[in-house]
């Protein structure tokens, strides 16, 4: 469709939140997006496997711009696990292998959850789509390469035990960006004498973006209801202060000057979402010491 014939006044400019159900991929999110809207832009925010279901945030039209803020934003899932078996990729897309020794009891797995809270060090699985020497971890694990997985650091807010039966474990975690679920889960349970590949994974949460109100792909079959499913961009970038700017100040930014804010606004950070008096994104300001220049500008918002 063209929607230079689209008689709807707003433009289509904003976050997408799509429940993804498992055996899709991202990029199969993203195409069937793009099919309805073509020729507006549409790119995704953090990736999913394919057999992780739950939120995954599609970025429509200018919003492609803001993937690297939307990336910053803390993640939640939920995560099955089962102990005693291990694999390459550290759940069930590749072969298993039973472990020898005794199951972990739950006490033992809750001591230990404590050394998992904070910045960490985490060598992803090589069925990972880490970039070693330009490819794809998976795809040389894949053609028989020896991979060497460098560590790297992730961060690790919280972790909950839901369920644990044993051998099936379920966790509950919040954490940053590039967090390997599986290897967590896999850590873990190496820490206590086991190992474990993830059987389930949900991403229950991005940002203020949740599965409950989150959007079907069955759900978006027309501009329309591509539409109707946009959230602001501002309601996504919480981490930036937002600042609303006169019409004035904003052509400043527009042509690319240098501002300063309006009545000396005490701003924490060195970065700002620029709104208008209605409060829409116009643009991502950054400080150079002494004014505010444009990092980002939006001429394509309403």
């Amino acid at each position: 469709m063209d929607l230079t014939t689209d008689k709807t006044p707003r433009q289509l400019f904003g976050i997408l939140s799509v429940d993804k159900q498992p055996g899709l991929t991202s990029r199969d999110c993203v195409d069937r997006i793009q099919r309805a809207i073509r020729p507006v832009k549409v790119g995704h925010a953090g990736t999913l496997d394919p057999i992780a279901s739950g939120v995954l945030l599609l970025l429509i039209g200018p919003a492609v711009r803001l993937t690297d803020d939307l990336h910053r934003l803390d993640k939640e899932y939920e995560a099955d696990f089962q102990l005693g078996i291990s694999s390459a990729s550290a759940d069930t897309e590749t072969e298993m292998f039973q472990h020898p020794g005794d199951l972990p009891t739950l006490h033992s797995i809750q001591s230990v959850l404590e050394r998992f809270i904070g910045t960490i060090s985490q060598t992803p699985p090589i069925y990972s789509a880490v970039q070693i020497q330009g490819q794809r971890a998976y795809r040389l694990a894949r053609a028989g390469k020896n991979v060497e997985m460098p560590s790297r650091s992730v961060r690790i807010d919280r972790i909950e035990i839901l369920r644990y039966q044993p051998p099936h474990l379920t966790l509950k975690v919040t954490c940053g960006t590039g967090t390997y679920i599986r290897a967590l889960g896999r850590d873990i349970a190496q820490c206590v004498g086991s190992d474990a590949v993830m059987t389930k994974l949900t991403r229950t949460r991005v940002g203020p973006f949740r599965q409950s109100a989150s959007y079907s792909l069955d759900r978006l079959q027309s501009p329309q209801d591509i539409r109707d499913g946009l959230t602001d961009p501002p309601a996504a970038l919480q981490h930036l202060p937002p600042v609303n700017l006169s019409d004035d100040v904003l052509e400043r930014v527009k042509n690319g000057q240098k501002v300063t804010l309006p009545g000396n606004q005490a701003i924490h950070g060195d970065r700002i979402a620029a709104l208008n008096q209605s409060g829409q994104l116009k643009a991502v300001l950054v400080f150079d010491g002494q004014r505010w220049q444009t990092e980002m500008y939006f001429p394509e918002a309403p």
